[in-house]
């Protein structure tokens, strides 16, 4: 990977190209959403966001009754997500799983970050116990430094 300086912030490129991030959140324009998207912007991606798992899928290009692929190539660096997208205030890991199940592999090898938030306790300790140990889960209110962090590719890590 080449690390490259724009007006101070690090912008991320994997063979020439500029990687982009995922983002499914249950809110729309809620500070923290805003705030993350800002930041991650400027630390050079490019943020796509959407709100539901269907839309998510659609975003990925992957057809929502498919039984995974595993040779699907996931087109974003990271994918950051409610890990119970479409169900807030339950305690529902499908949505993550379903998104997990296609870019398991590239999650698993390092290539794609995925990363789960939620505001629940009982819910990110579940989270932890049931999801892969490569997936990354962050509570609610997160601190934004761990959201850039968890995204960041190691190898260009600060």
């Amino acid at each position: 990977m080449i690390g490259r300086f724009i007006n101070k912030w690090k912008v991320f490129y994997f063979m020439g190209e500029e990687l982009e991030i995922l983002i499914g959140f249950h809110e729309k324009n809620t500070q923290q959403s805003t705030i993350a998207r800002k930041v991650l912007e400027r630390e050079g991606y490019k943020v796509i966001t959407v709100h539901s798992v269907d839309d998510m899928i659609k975003e990925m290009g992957i057809s929502h009754g498919r039984e995974p692929n595993h040779n699907y190539e996931c087109p974003y660096a990271a994918i950051v997500m409610d890990v119970n997208l479409g169900n807030p205030g339950q305690a529902d890991l499908q949505p993550a799983l379903t998104i997990y199940d296609h870019v398991q592999r590239q999650v698993q090898d390092g290539s794609v970050k995925l990363i789960v938030v939620t505001a629940d306790q009982s819910v990110y300790e579940k989270a932890g116990r049931e999801l892969d140990r490569n997936v990354i889960c962050l509570m609610k209110p997160y601190n934004i430094k761990d959201l850039r962090e968890s995204v960041t590719p190691k190898s260009n890590a600060a």
